[in-house]
């Protein structure tokens, strides 16, 4: 008898564990589904807002695209944003940290005296340093203005005609052109432009009249 209720004790126990062991199962198993059902609602909801990134990144790159690089130091990247001044038409849009190249400043005045829109707003705390361009370009007529911003406006390019942008690390600075490693880049591509122009635009709406 007592073999007899010990077998049927180990009985017991064995379908408790088949039990515990499958409502375990049930239970993980209803928790991976939810899981699952949860990750493939964010993956609905994220998938749409990469790929709208990466259609419109894709589009602003696909038009002419780069059309140069110059690097300081080994190459005259003055002569080349001095030759882009001189080839502009219509509009030059400027924003600079430092400018203290006297060359660029002059390319700048021969540009508004042909009868070119030129704007250049450049950082405030530099305007009034030493070999800053700042007087020269508004004795020359230069639309020239400091930028509003408390911090810093740290942005180096230019726009020309509503289709070229020249951009990169360079400032328009004897530093950057005789010392310094810099580089630029030029991109020909009108949405390019068109950004750094909207962007440009929103320098200039908040800009101080030095």
């Amino acid at each position: 008898m007592k073999s007899l209720r010990y077998d049927g004790g180990r009985i017991i126990t064995l379908i408790v564990i088949i039990a515990v062991v499958e409502g375990l199962f049930l239970w993980f198993a209803a928790s991976s589904f939810a899981n699952t059902q949860d990750i493939k609602t964010i993956t609905t909801t994220v998938s749409p807002t990469i790929k709208v990134i990466t259609e419109t990144i894709t589009t602003t790159v696909a038009g002419g695209g780069v059309e140069a690089i110059c690097f300081s130091r080994v190459e005259q990247c003055d002569d080349v944003i001095a030759h882009l001044i001189g080839e502009a038409r219509k509009s030059i849009y400027v924003a600079v940290y430092s400018f203290t190249r006297d060359n660029l400043a002059r390319a700048l005045i021969e540009a508004k005296g042909r009868g070119v829109d030129v704007r250049v707003v450049l950082e405030g705390d530099n305007a009034y340093a030493s070999g800053s361009d700042y007087q020269l370009l508004k004795d020359g007529g230069v639309d020239v203005r400091l930028d509003g911003n408390p911090a810093l406006m740290h942005h180096k390019f230019m726009v020309v005609d509503g289709g070229l942008v020249l951009t990169g690390s360079y400032n328009w600075s004897t530093a950057a052109e005789d010392r310094n490693d810099e580089n630029i880049v030029i991109i020909r591509d009108r949405h390019v432009a068109e950004a750094f122009t909207q962007e440009f635009n929103r320098l200039w709406s908040q800009t101080i009249v030095g």
